[in-house]
């Protein structure tokens, strides 16, 4: 192989690795989970790809965050931005935010980074009223049932189980029982809540 055509071939290879490289600094902003209900938890992550020095704030601007913080009017929260450009952030979404689709864009050294990521805010499933024999011979009847994830049969198909056990709370489910007010029963991020009428 000729002296010019190692030169082509190198200089090939260097246009190639600058922009692989180009493509992979550029910007990103996701969320996890990108579909969730009032009260849930998300994480926002991603990489600023050069946008700020390591140590500096990331700020990340939505309608679907808590008013706690804000930027230019807007709900804020924010992150620090790491040595490899990443960035990491969990936010609770407020349990008055509307249902529907939110962006999510970020700034950092002074600009936009350029990019957004997508959050849909789930609406509880409501499921009317239901009642149940009760342990003992007592019907008991809730209202206002509410599901997340789960369809409206899963309420009553469990109600009638733990009716059958005689217990207050469904096998591998966390159940929370206030003095007054609604009733909670969780398995990770299935929910169940109901108020006794």
């Amino acid at each position: 192989m000729t002296a010019a055509r190692w030169i082509v071939l190198a200089l090939a290879a260097a246009l190639l690795g600058a922009g692989v490289a180009a493509a992979a600094a550029r910007p990103e902003i996701h969320v996890k989970p990108d579909r969730a209900y009032r009260g849930e938890v998300v994480r926002v992550y991603g990489n600023v790809a050069g946008g700020c020095p390591p140590g500096d704030q990331v700020t990340l601007i939505s309608e679907a965050f808590s008013r706690a913080h804000e930027f230019a009017g807007v709900p804020a929260i924010f992150a620090e931005s790491r040595s490899n450009g990443s960035f990491s952030k969990q936010t609770r979404i407020p349990r008055t935010r509307s249902p529907g689709r939110y962006s999510i864009r970020g700034r950092c050294g002074g600009g936009n980074l350029g990019v957004q990521a997508r959050l849909r805010i789930l609406r509880a499933r409501r499921c009317g009223s239901y009642t149940y024999n009760g342990v003992g011979a007592d019907d008991v009847t809730f209202k206002a049932i509410q599901t997340r994830i789960l369809a409206c049969s899963a309420p009553r198909r469990l109600l009638r189980r733990v009716a059958a056990a005689r217990t207050g709370c469904p096998a591998h489910w966390r159940c929370v029982y206030p003095a007054a007010g609604r009733v909670t029963w969780t398995r990770g991020r299935k929910r169940i809540s109901f108020v006794p009428g």
